[in-house]
């Protein structure tokens, strides 16, 4: 079994789930920067080793906020498997209108949740010191402003309920989330099944299209500017960003735009099997 994902930046092998971390440097200015791609969660032996990595840089920009002004009310109920579920701006998606089953990207995150915690996967958001000197959200503009701009909140929460995939695709994903969680609330559920479903809900072009239109291309682009304020004002020798895999192919435009050019790739196993 070897699946590439995400344009090759998440590897599905019979030995484990690996993502890859790029280096570039600009050839005028000399400036570094490392492009590193995460999933959710990991093994130590991994988050040990990205944790070397970002060592070298004078800077780390990150996904997510740790501004408690900007996090989400996670006082929410359980859903059946007996985990909790994040709510979206704001509002619990847990259930639908008319109590009918979530929507898919809910799903998605329950099911994501509920997996980690069975598997004993280390949560990414556990693993790092993100008070650490030189280290910044790389979302605060994102964020802030999809907390304080209502008609921007309620046009990504209507993409979100209603993604651009067809009907048939997102029964699918919804029957393959609902099966899952059931195996794991029963425990039979290992980490081979989480690569298989990891497989299946991004291997197919469709689904990602629809993620790049929802939310990753507004959120890589305002990443970047970020990246530009942090270049201007900081000046540091070595930018490092950490950030969600599945982002990383895009990114990695983004900076070759800026004139970086890439030195090297390495891979990095997140987790075994």
């Amino acid at each position: 079994m070897e699946k590439f994902l995400f344009n090759g930046e998440i590897i599905i092998r019979e030995s484990g789930c690996y993502t890859r971390a790029h280096f570039f440097r600009h050839p005028k200015t000399n400036r570094r920067a490392l492009l590193l791609g995460m999933m959710r969660c990991g093994d130590p032996e991994c988050f040990s080793a990205i944790k070397e990595l970002l060592s070298e840089c004078d800077c780390v920009l990150f996904e997510g906020s740790i501004n408690p002004d900007n996090q989400p009310d996670n006082n929410c109920g359980k859903t059946e498997c007996g985990e909790h579920c994040p709510k979206t701006c704001g509002e619990c998606s847990c259930r639908g209108a008319d109590d009918r089953p979530p929507p898919a990207p809910a799903l998605m995150q329950i099911f994501y949740i509920a997996a980690l915690r069975h598997l004993g996967l280390s949560p990414e958001s556990d693993s790092f010191d993100y008070r650490a000197a030189g280290w910044k959200s790389a979302e605060e503009p994102f964020i802030a402003r999809m907390k304080n701009d209502k008609n921007f909140r309620e046009e990504l929460r209507a993409k979100l309920m209603s993604p651009a995939i067809s009907q048939k695709r997102q029964n699918e994903i919804r029957l393959h989330l609902l099966e899952a969680i059931t195996r794991i609330a029963e425990k039979e559920f290992s980490r081979e099944d989480l690569l298989r479903s990891f497989a299946f809900l991004w291997s197919d072009g469709e689904t990602v299209e629809a993620f790049r239109q929802i939310l990753g291309t507004m959120r890589d682009e305002s990443v970047f500017e970020v990246f530009d304020e942090t270049v201007m004002r900081e000046n540091p020798n070595m930018i490092g960003i950490k950030f969600g895999a599945a982002h990383i192919a895009h990114q990695r435009r983004l900076i070759e735009d800026r004139g970086y050019a890439l030195e090297r790739s390495i891979e990095i196993k997140q987790f075994s099997l």
